[in-house]
């Protein structure tokens, strides 16, 4: 990550697994390698809740908490109160997330946003959430931080997700 940034390359990183390595997070803010990648014009995609929400023993990797202050530290983001979101809610994309090539079907998501000045909803759930979202550090339209919600009882068709993926660092 810190390679791209000084090049100022476009790429994109996908985090499958719903971890983000400790060297990426650390420190817990602004100055982390992966913001100052995202700051350099970089994609990140998480396929889920943001993984540095998660706080698990050491020793055992089995989570005691979620708390959503050092993502909401680290990518300048609101994020919901877990009494707000906890659960699945159904979603549809928004006219941007087909533009940008999400498929015009409904989903399931969860751990949505709130609306809020720099986040762009590309899938809203029932109650208007961000279900699937991104924001943007000033690079490329499509760079930044993108959220997608996948099914976790079923297998996901990546290729689906491709352009969502790809936008804005196409080479």
């Amino acid at each position: 990550m810190d390679a791209q940034a000084t090049r100022a390359v476009r790429s994109v990183v996908v985090f499958a697994d719903n971890r983000i390595p400790d060297t990426a997070a650390t420190p817990p803010s602004a100055a982390a390698p992966i913001r100052r990648y995202l700051d350099a014009g970089g994609k990140v995609v998480v396929l889920g809740a943001n993984p540095l929400a998660y706080r698990a023993d050491p020793s055992t990797g089995a989570v005691e908490t979620v708390d959503y202050a050092v993502p909401a530290a680290m990518f300048d983001v609101a994020f919901a109160e877990a009494q707000v979101v906890n659960g699945y809610y159904g979603y549809r994309p928004t006219p941007t997330g087909i533009e940008w090539g999400l498929a015009a079907t409904a989903g399931v998501g969860f751990a949505g946003v709130l609306p809020q000045p720099g986040v762009e909803i590309l899938a809203a759930d029932e109650f208007g959430r961000a279900s699937v979202w991104t924001r943007s550090y000033g690079g490329p339209s499509g760079t930044g931080l993108l959220q997608l919600s996948t099914p976790r009882q079923q297998a996901v068709d990546f290729g689906d997700l491709l352009a969502v993926i790809e936008r804005g660092v196409r080479w």
